[in-house]
């Protein structure tokens, strides 16, 4: 135990409450001192001055409301507004506050009381290694830099951003995986909720005034949190018959106007309708297979016979230069370049300073611009950390994708059942959506920092499986070790 060397009278609940308010007087003291000798501004000053209070309330959650802790990223994520611009490309908000902190604390009172923390070996073992790949990949990046090119000035700061969007992003797969099922029920009910307003603050019209002053505008514009919302919104509908008929009608409901209210309205942002269309065919194909095939012959069959009325809504030239045609230009471009070093790639960001000096090779499209990004997870991982880094994700994907079969074989019924069943639909949606953008491991230079507030949490649904797992592990009366790290593998666990 990390504190077991602090001796004294004190019992091991006094002790745990001294280290937690030495850390609070600490955390407390630098903040409010930072507060007042940096900030340029009264709104930055009013932030700096009122983390405290927010840390505080953090650690006191922590320590005695565990089963809170994922609500405060709800909050944090969809009600605090912060954005301090560290660069051009790198912003610090809640979410990169908060999630390290509450991580830290929660590893400090788990080896305080004894609880332990838990890591599930075939998941986070494939992120520690892809973590390894993308500094190896980064150095390797560093030492081939193509001299004929400048290099910027905060090139390694920039990386360093990249690299720790992966980081969060895991980090947040290891928080929820520590959860309890009540924890994980909390943030699942949050999430739909505050998805709800932001998705009438969108559509909503007069009605999205409230949610619109509420929640977040970063929030009503993210695509990542509309397909998760389908997806778990439509699984507790379809799968979890412990709810009312009532409210699983209206969740139900609120699934199927995720996808037609996005075609409907932005009919041009694939991402908006696409994804989650996805979802829903999923879900129904788990349910019924029949059904699901039938609803895509039908869906196939309207678009054939109003292909005149849908080509009159698209604007197809500027879906040529901007959206469709420009993916395959920028696809076509950043494979070419990331082919130069096919191993380990370009290293981490770099493709995007090379193509400031390297226009494209077409004269078709609006995308002759520079600063470019290649709008594809599968690619963008490609170009950073080459053939390697490829490989352990998909590694992951795997090892992900066989958690979430033996969770869908073990558990039968109820909101279990329905949460498992939500991320596998999630989890395909979002592997489809990031043919066309980076919703999964975010590129600093494009969705970046502002957009991992909600990206974390396709982490925070895919560690919650882990953490229903220790539910399963716990009810089987399985042995468990106090006081360390608990290694699990959830491939034992039947």
């Amino acid at each position: 135990m990390i504190f077991s060397k602090i001796r004294g009278p004190m019992n091991e609940r006094s002790r745990s409450k001294f280290i937690v308010a030495a850390v609070t007087i600490f955390v407390m003291v630098v903040s409010i001192g930072v507060g007042w000798m940096t900030a340029e501004s009264r709104m930055l000053a009013i932030y700096l001055i009122s983390a405290p209070l927010f840390f505080v309330a953090a650690l006191w959650v922590v320590s005695e409301k565990p089963d809170a802790v994922l609500l405060i990223l709800i909050f944090a994520a969809f009600l605090i507004p912060l954005e301090i611009s560290a660069s051009e490309s790198v912003a610090v908000n809640s979410i990169i506050l908060i999630l390290p902190l509450l991580s830290m604390f929660w590893i400090i009172k788990s080896l305080l009381t004894g609880d332990g923390v838990t890591i599930d070996k075939p998941t986070m073992r494939p992120m520690l290694v892809f973590l390894i790949i993308a500094g190896i990949s980064w150095l390797y990046g560093i030492a081939t830099w193509q001299s004929n090119f400048p290099k910027p000035d905060n090139l390694l700061f920039i990386q360093l951003g990249q690299w720790f969007i992966f980081a969060l992003s895991f980090l947040g797969f290891f928080l929820a995986a520590q959860q309890s099922i009540t924890g994980i029920r909390w943030f699942i009910w949050a999430f739909l909720i505050f998805s709800a307003l932001a998705l009438i603050g969108r559509y909503g019209g007069p009605l999205g005034f409230i949610p619109r002053a509420l929640v977040s505008p970063i929030a009503q514009g993210n695509g990542a949190i509309y397909v998760w919302f389908t997806a778990l919104a439509g699984s507790q509908a379809m799968f979890n018959k412990q709810l009312s008929k009532s409210l699983r009608r209206i969740l139900m409901a609120a699934a199927i106007s995720v996808p037609l209210l996005g075609f409907v309205f932005n009919s041009n942002w694939a991402t908006s309708w696409l994804p989650p269309l996805v979802v829903l065919l999923c879900l129904i194909f788990i349910r019924s297979r029949r059904s699901a095939i039938a609803l895509l012959i039908a869906l196939v069959i309207v678009a054939l016979l109003s292909s005149g009325i849908l080509l009159s809504i698209f604007d197809w030239d500027l879906e040529r230069q901007y959206s469709i045609g420009g993916r395959f230009i920028l696809w076509d471009a950043v494979l070419r370049l990331g082919l130069q070093e096919p191993i380990l790639g370009l290293g981490l960001t770099t493709y995007h300073q090379y193509y400031k000096y390297i226009p494209l090779l077409t004269d078709v499209g609006a995308w002759y611009q520079p600063n470019v990004n290649s709008h594809n997870l599968y690619i963008d991982i490609f170009a950073q950390m080459g053939a390697v880094g490829l490989v352990v994700f998909s590694w992951l994907i795997i090892e992900i994708g066989r958690l979430l079969l033996r969770s869908y074989r073990v558990f039968e019924n109820g909101f279990e059942k329905a949460f498992v069943v939500g991320c596998l639909a999630g989890g395909i949606g979002i592997l489809a959506a990031s043919v066309m953008v980076e919703w999964l491991l975010p590129f600093v230079y494009n969705v970046g920092f502002k957009g991992l507030r909600f990206t974390v949490f396709n982490w925070i649904f895919l560690g919650g499986l882990v953490a229903i797992w220790k539910v399963r592990r716990a009810s089987n009366n399985e042995p468990k070790r106090m006081g360390s790290i608990e290694a699990i593998d959830s491939t034992d666990l039947s």
